[in-house]
């Protein structure tokens, strides 16, 4: 057996081992419990007015400028890019 027949066999052998059903006899692992409220962070409750001040931006009106575009139709060949295509249309 050639070494890439064996890697593959050990890789092919990891892969499905996680697919095989666990019997009634495996422990359950168990994960530890969350920290106590003590240990979490905690946001500042300062917090609150850091947003009163008023927006960076402000609302403007859009103007309408669409344009009436004609009928047409294009046959796509191979090499064609978007940029090519839209520069041809």
């Amino acid at each position: 057996m050639t070494r890439n027949g064996v890697v593959l066999g050990i890789m092919l052998a990891a892969l499905l081992s996680g697919c095989i059903p666990r019997s009634a006899t495996t422990p359950i692992r168990t994960i530890d419990a969350a920290p106590a409220e003590a240990d979490a962070p905690r946001i500042d409750p300062q917090m609150d007015t850091v947003f009163d001040e008023a927006p960076v931006w402000e609302m403007r009106p859009v103007v309408a400028n669409a344009a009436t575009v004609a009928e047409g139709s294009y046959t796509v060949v191979a090499g064609d890019t978007l940029r090519s295509i839209g520069n041809r249309t």
